[in-house]
């Protein structure tokens, strides 16, 4: 489609410039305000007026429409703008207020069309609705009813595009739902974000993307200057008599269609492309306003295939969209993975060279074959061994000596096995485990300041009688001890002496040991005197332990 025929198609009757010029008005795409005048426009077709049975059986007029455009593009307000762009009545001339519901469960779809229940007084509690238009502002909603566990909303959708029964036949009365087939006029209006309409367009095996009227939301055709807004044009419903007649031409399509459709030569995504465009015709020509026997003629067939053309293209502009937003996603995806693997390599490789130094810090001789060394290594680290040698012996921290049995590897003069901050085991220092170190050798009489001789050390008898200081010999540095001398415990790198802060000061005197009691012997007679006879019990207490002799 051109845009000479975009503007005859504008220009062909005076209702359709006014929707565009009203769009514009308000800043809004022409072709999505006509989508939603087209839905509304259908409401007015009463539910038994369906399209003649030229395939299959009679065809609903229930019609769906998606707005596509990014986030923020105005799919709401393009709901408004066709409001109050036109105002519809019934034939009798009052005021059409077709009732507008969101998207719910197809329970929720069927109960909106069922029949009131009853007051006590055996009056319905409220008016019977047979007509509806059902609002969906972001895909993301649908996506989320299609998704759910049992949801039946999708199926339900399909069936209500084609006009059958709805309902369930359940056991219990207050759950069962039934409406039968051409007894209810339903819109759908659905706004369609290209990167999340997976919702729709993965339902293409069930048929749920080819029933859409896919209509963009921006106009790269909009003026600079805005056009004054028009008044509200009126429409009124047409007078129906049974179902809708078509053209010639529109069954001649509809034929060679089905015949494609049968050798396998159509696009599963156009199996329902004529008979949404007769539906839009049947919507167009009720936009016309004709209150004579309301029919589809050719001029309603043609423009109506220009708007599925805008459709067609809107559609593969959104699938285009979305498998641009996929491969991006998937190459996201590609290098973050890449960049995780990296670090992963390049740590598994800072382990392979850190544990090819332990082992061979460990080795008796110095030196080890390569396969011995690699043996040693953790499993998940063997595939690093031979870049982690290669990358070591670069640095020049390992030595690689080839013999006729393979290489060898030993340490470098200059290499350590491991840093300072990751020693091979937290609880030895060089291979011997810390334990308590030997108190300092105490001081001797000699060096101590109160002796008599350190005293008379301190001065030697002049030639002239009078004392001389000496100069004592300096001492040798000794290195700075890194653990208490006391306690064993690490000393900071500021520690001034050999002693941490709990241990600065002489050692505690230990307590005295207690002397053991002992046992006071003493020689006791067997009881006998001297001449055999027994001797009187000691009055005494008994007090300490006997021996007998």
């Amino acid at each position: 489609v051109t845009g000479i025929e975009f503007e005859e198609f504008w220009t062909a009757w005076p209702i359709l410039a006014h929707i565009r010029q009203f769009a514009q008005s308000r800043r809004r795409c022409p072709w999505a305000v006509l989508g939603v005048s087209m839905v509304r426009a259908a409401g007015l077709i009463p539910p038994g007026t369906a399209l003649p049975p030229h395939a299959g059986g009679r065809a609903s007029l229930n019609l769906f429409v998606a707005l596509t455009g990014p986030s923020g593009a105005g799919k709401g307000t393009s709901e408004a703008a066709a409001r109050d762009a036109i105002a519809l009545r019934w034939h009798h001339g009052a005021v059409v207020d077709l009732p507008e519901f969101p998207i719910g469960s197809g329970e929720g779809i069927a109960r909106t069309f069922m029949p009131p229940p009853m007051d006590k007084d055996g009056l319905p509690e409220r008016e019977q609705i047979t007509t509806a238009i059902f609002s969906v502002p972001e895909i993301d909603t649908a996506a989320g009813l299609f998704s759910r566990s049992g949801s039946t909303l999708e199926s339900e959708l399909r069936k209500v595009f084609s006009g059958e029964q709805l309902g369930f036949t359940n056991a219990q009365a207050h759950t069962r739902t039934r409406v039968p087939a051409h007894t209810y006029r339903c819109g759908l209006v659905v706004g369609v974000q290209p990167g999340r309409a997976g919702a729709l367009l993965d339902g293409a095996d069930g048929g749920t993307p080819q029933r859409f009227v896919w209509l963009p939301v921006l106009d790269a055709d909009m003026p600079d200057e805005r056009p004054a807004e028009p008044a509200p044009v009126v429409i009124t419903q047409p007078r129906f008599a049974g179902d809708l007649t078509v053209p010639k031409v529109a069954r001649d399509a509809i034929d060679a269609h089905q015949l494609a459709m049968h050798r396998g030569t159509v696009d599963p995504l156009d199996g329902h492309k004529l008979l949404v465009r007769l539906k839009v015709a049947a919507a167009l020509m009720v936009l016309d306003g004709r209150d004579e026997k309301p029919a589809i003629n050719d001029e309603d067939w043609n423009l109506a295939g220009v708007v599925m053309a805008v459709s067609d293209h809107t559609r593969a502009w959104v699938q285009h969209e979305r498998t641009k937003a996929a491969q991006q996603n998937n190459r996201g995806r590609a290098l973050a993975t890449a960049e995780r693997d990296e670090v992963i390599s390049d740590r598994k490789l800072q382990r392979a060279k850190e544990a090819v130094l332990r082992w061979l810090a460990r080795q008796a001789s110095g030196e080890t074959f390569g396969a011995d060394l690699r043996r040693k290594l953790k499993a998940d680290l063997r595939d690093n061994f031979s870049a982690a040698v290669s990358e070591l012996a670069d640095e020049g921290r390992i030595i690689v000596i080839e013999t006729d049995k393979g290489s060898r590897y030993r340490l470098a003069a200059e290499s350590t096995p491991c840093t300072e901050s990751t020693p091979l085991y937290p609880q030895v220092n060089g291979g011997v485990p810390k334990v308590h170190g030997v108190p300092p050798v105490a001081a001797t009489a000699a060096d101590s300041p109160s002796s008599p001789r350190s005293d008379a050390s301190a001065q030697s008898d002049s030639p002239t009688g009078e004392p001389t200081l000496t100069t004592a010999e300096e001492p040798m540095n000794q290195p700075r001890p890194k653990v208490c001398q006391r306690c064993n415990v690490e000393l900071p790198l500021a520690a001034a002496g050999p002693f941490c802060d709990d241990c600065d000061g002489p050692p505690a005197r230990p307590p005295a040991a207690r002397k053991a009691p002992e046992t006071t012997l003493r020689v006791v007679h067997n009881g006998t005197n001297d001449r055999g006879l027994p001797r009187a019990p000691s009055k005494r207490p008994d007090a300490t332990r006997d021996v007998g002799t």
